[in-house]
């Protein structure tokens, strides 16, 4: 595909670097077959490490032309084929999911680290595990409860303070209140 997706001068200075390169340029043939091999995903860093003598304006190029053919797939769509072929693999991983967590249950697995095989057992531990939470909201609303009475209980004492301290200040003036002021003058 090299001319189909260049420019004229891009396309001279590509024939141009493969001359000039021709003792380390990867032929198209050995590049295909061995990318071909390759999973249908890889990093750069996989495709320098398997042409550790490729040039880097041709692994420029290459990586050039791979993202323009990823961007013409994104516009003109995928074909009909990749698509089932997409959704069957699909398919066939939520089956593997399924059975996989229908094991999971026919062992008894209820959480993590949590196995129990016996049905009866389980509902044991079904109940004792509601029982443990039920007792937790409860354990908190109560504390919650304790928290607003013991504000309750400081500011009262808070409070009581005050108005003792007034009433000792009254004192000191004559005595006829124990707040602080006179009744009846």
């Amino acid at each position: 595909e090299a001319g189909n997706t260049m420019t004229i001068t891009r396309h001279i200075r590509y024939i141009y670097e493969a001359f000039r390169q021709r003792d380390k340029w990867i032929p198209h043939d050995v590049l295909y077959d061995t990318v071909s091999t390759m999973p249908q995903t890889i990093s750069i860093l996989q495709l320098k490490q398997f042409f550790t003598s490729m040039p880097d304006y041709q692994c420029d190029n290459l990586i050039k032309e791979c993202f323009n053919k990823a961007k013409k797939i994104g516009r003109c769509g995928v074909d009909n084929g990749v698509t089932a072929q997409l959704v069957a693999a699909i398919h066939v991983s939520i089956e593997e999911m399924v059975n996989d967590i229908s094991d999971m249950k026919k062992r008894g697995w209820m959480g993590m680290g949590l196995e129990i095989p016996h049905a009866g057992e389980r509902e044991m531990v079904k109940e004792v595990l509601t029982s443990v939470s039920t007792q937790q909201h409860w354990m908190q609303l109560t504390q919650k409860s304790m928290e607003a009475l013991q504000a309750r209980v400081d500011g009262l004492m808070e409070e009581t303070n005050e108005v003792e301290k007034l009433a000792d200040l009254g004192e000191g003036e004559g005595g006829e209140a124990g707040l602080g002021f006179k009744l009846g003058a």
